[in-house]
């Protein structure tokens, strides 16, 4: 399995205008065969493939770039063209756009496949005319004794490497790769059942010990209205600035500093809660979220924005998924169609269940918190149906408040450890 390890980069000024020549001259390039595609496209009809864009590489001459950078310039330009390609066979109504030009003061993502080599904590870089650029890393332990060879083999365990620019901070993502269990075999007794929810982050059923838990999100909640509270008051400021002007763009770093507090604290809780739930050692149930985006689209507002930007629920599941993966445990999705409006013991219908109605009641006397009830009906679709037999009157739920006690995690998280 491929992991990434993403660092904050010390740079000194030298180390930074090498990097800017580098993006800059990448740049140029990725603009320079988008402008080929679409002249190609206006005159024959026709789309230019990778292959044919790649033997002109060797005529485009650079200071800076090596054969391998512009390979992977190229091939990320056509990588998104494919997306855009993707987009508009299956998803139409989402009005994708076709790849753009890039601005001068956009800073290219740079992509080492080959010529660089990780030595305790320095990368050591190789550019055009054999020049070599070293970076010191400040934390390197998830990487740190793992095998990197300067030309990519089976025998590297690091495979790549990208350097990008966010704001005025520069980051490197190290892609490595780490051994899987072998997959236990799936103990029916040992399972843990996962609804993700709206007002809740998740609820979860234990089939082993017949309880219940769910995860609150009180204290998440309230961060993340602070910060869409602040995020739309910059966003008033920054609109009633001439465009360009310096207080637009004091204005416009302050909105990407809360982006990013905001972004980074809700990164910390995902992968806090994933990890917490890999480590429990049992197979994993979760309910399938089919055309997300498409689906929340025609909902309301508030809805829209907590589901989509706050909760992020795919970035949540490829995070439990890989986590257990590594542990040799599966995480299944399982079609999680009217589980929620479902009776859990009877198997009854309520279509006019709404979703200010936290606790499921229905005639034949079950009255239960309304997400373990998806949880429970989770569980009986992947065991065959709601005939699956389970003792729901003497199930134990608990709530879970600590997991996402953001002002205790703040003081606990620290971007670098030195060794």
């Amino acid at each position: 399995m491929l992991l990434t390890f993403k660092i904050r980069l010390e740079l000194t000024k030298e180390q930074e205008t090498v990097l800017n020549f580098i993006s800059n001259e990448g740049r140029v390039l990725y603009n320079s065969f988008l402008s080929n595609i679409r002249e190609h496209y206006e005159k024959h009809n026709k789309f230019i493939s990778y292959y044919e864009q790649q033997k002109q590489l060797k005529n485009y001459k650079t200071e800076y770039l090596t054969f391998d950078l512009k390979k992977e310039i190229l091939r990320t330009l056509h990588n998104n063209y494919a997306s855009f390609f993707k987009l508009l066979k299956h998803s139409k109504s989402l009005n994708p756009k076709s790849p753009r030009f890039r601005s001068d003061k956009y800073f290219f993502t740079i992509s080492f496949t080959q010529d660089f080599i990780i030595n305790n904590n320095i990368i050591k870089l190789s550019y055009s005319n054999y020049r070599k650029l070293e970076l010191p890393l400040l934390y390197y332990k998830p990487i740190l004794n793992l095998r990197c060879l300067r030309n990519k083999t089976k025998e590297s365990v690091i495979k790549q490497m990208k350097i990008y620019k966010r704001g005025d901070k520069y980051y490197a993502s190290i892609v490595y790769e780490k051994k899987e269990e072998e997959l236990k075999e799936i103990d029916k007794c040992n399972i843990f059942s996962i609804d993700l929810g709206r007002k809740n982050l998740l609820a979860i059923y234990d089939v082993g010990s017949n309880s219940g838990m769910v995860y609150s999100s009180i204290y998440l909640h309230k961060n993340q209205n602070y910060y869409d509270k602040r995020i739309d008051e910059l966003k008033s400021k920054r609109d009633k600035k001439k465009k360009h002007s310096r207080k637009y763009k004091k204005l416009r770093l302050k909105l990407d500093k809360s982006y990013s507090k905001k972004r980074v604290q809700t990164n910390l809780v995902l992968h806090k809660v994933s990890k917490n739930l890999s480590e429990q050692g049992k197979t994993i149930l979760i309910g399938e979220l089919t055309n997300l985006k498409q689906n929340i689209i025609s909902d309301k507002r508030r809805t829209n924005r907590q589901m989509q930007n706050n909760w992020n629920l795919m970035t949540f599941i490829r995070l439990l998924s890989y986590k257990n993966r590594i542990r040799g445990n599966e995480v299944i999705k399982v079609n999680e169609a009217w589980t929620s409006k479902t009776c859990c013991k009877c198997g009854s219908i309520n279509y006019d269940l709404e979703l200010s109605n936290r606790r499921y009641i229905c005639d034949c006397g079950n009255d239960i918190n309304r997400d373990i009830n998806g949880t429970i009906n989770i569980y009986k679709h992947y065991m065959g149906g709601y005939s699956t037999p389970v003792d729901v009157d003497n199930i134990s739920i608990s709530e879970r408040f600590d997991w996402c006690n953001i002002n205790q995690m703040n003081r606990n998280y620290r971007y670098y450890k030195r060794l």
